[in-house]
């Protein structure tokens, strides 16, 4: 499959419930589904989560996770706040996720529930994004700021959704959630509202080129549940230790007292051969860390051979030489590059 490169301003990305195996090119579009819960109050988001939650700003959408007591990751989610503390819809992974949050949140009376399958969830996400979303709802899209929400239902394509300005690609983009009987319509609606953009429907595979890109981690792949150090994949960005008491707290506290020791890293591979994903990482025959995930050919938008790895912390710096392992068993050089290579300043999803 070809995989073509990024728009630099002509493309919508519609992601939603479809795996197609179909990439975004300069005037094309596209589709993938995420599970998500919904619960109650924002004292108990606060207390499992090592971010920023108390305070938020109603309407807005934060990044966190929930660390055990050993300072592992447990879900990395993101919560939607709502107008009022009472509902919190928690974007995750794993149905395993809800299990957890219910342990660590026990006390606070609130009931957690599973809604992935009565919301389903659409991504239009690209450059012409905010275009295509105006062009079929009445609300403000254009208004709506990034990492905020509308807190009431609005009409999209002539159905009622929740609408987030969030996604998954590394572009300007929205997340739309609706009701099963209605995803068909809003679906066909983008669909043939984006006809003129040439939108399209993508899968996996260029979610994948997309991510890498933009730095994205991925469960199971940059990070497994109770087993992954947040330092060692950089959400110390969204530890704040600081806050108040949360689950988790004292494990993270310790783990950075004793000194970071492995960093997330862009790698820029000789050749053409991509290695596998969980590939070792050396340094003068000494195994320094993991590739944790490759781009499957050269990226698409800074044609070069890229991978996502955590590598020791005194070797996360740019333009240091290290090899990585070919499923052949070759050794290759790769240089390590700014973290994320594609807008590290995410310039994009907030233009």
């Amino acid at each position: 499959m070809q995989i073509s490169k990024r728009a630099t301003g002509r493309f919508a990305l519609l992601v939603g419930a479809i795996a197609g195996v179909l990439a975004p090119t300069q005037s094309k579009a596209a589709v993938i589904g995420i599970d998500f819960f919904g619960g109650g109050g924002s004292g108990a988001s606060t207390q499992m989560g090592a971010g920023e939650t108390a305070g938020v700003i109603p309407a807005s959408n934060w990044n966190s996770f929930t660390p055990n007591v050993q300072a592992t990751p447990q879900p990395l989610y993101y919560c939607t706040g709502a107008a009022t503390t009472e509902n919190v819809l928690v974007v995750t992974a794993l149905e395993t996720d809800a299990d957890h949050f219910r342990r660590i949140t026990g006390d606070f009376g609130i009931e957690i529930t599973e809604q992935t399958m009565e919301m389903p969830h659409l991504q239009v996400q690209g450059p012409r994004s905010r275009e295509l979303l105006s062009a079929v709802t009445d609300a403000d899209v254009a208004g709506l700021r990034y990492f905020r929400f509308l807190t009431e239902p609005v009409s999209v394509c002539g159905e009622p959704c929740y609408v987030a300005r969030t996604g998954y690609s590394g572009e300007l983009g929205y997340e739309v959630f609706c009701e099963p009987g209605d995803a068909e319509q809003v679906w066909q609606g983008l669909l043939d509202q984006g006809a003129s953009m040439g939108i399209r429907p993508y899968g996996l595979a260029a979610v994948e080129s997309l991510r890498i890109e933009a730095g994205l981690i991925f469960i199971g792949f940059d990070y497994f549940p109770g087993v992954t150090s947040p330092f060692h994949v950089n959400l110390d960005r969204m530890i704040k230790l600081d806050k108040g008491d949360f689950y988790g707290k004292q494990a993270l506290q310790a783990e950075l007292d004793a000194g970071i020791t492995h960093r997330m890293v862009t790698l820029v591979i000789a050749g053409e051969d991509a290695p596998d994903y969980n590939t070792p990482v050396l340094s003068n025959g000494r195994g320094v860390g993991k590739l944790t995930s490759p781009s499957a050919g050269r990226s698409p938008t800074v044609d070069k051979l890229i991978a996502m790895a955590s590598i020791e912390a005194d070797l996360a710096e740019v333009g240091r030489q290290v090899e990585v392992t070919l499923p052949d068993g070759r050794l290759v050089p790769a240089l390590v590059d700014q973290f994320p290579i594609y807008d590290p300043e995410k310039s994009r999803p907030r233009s």
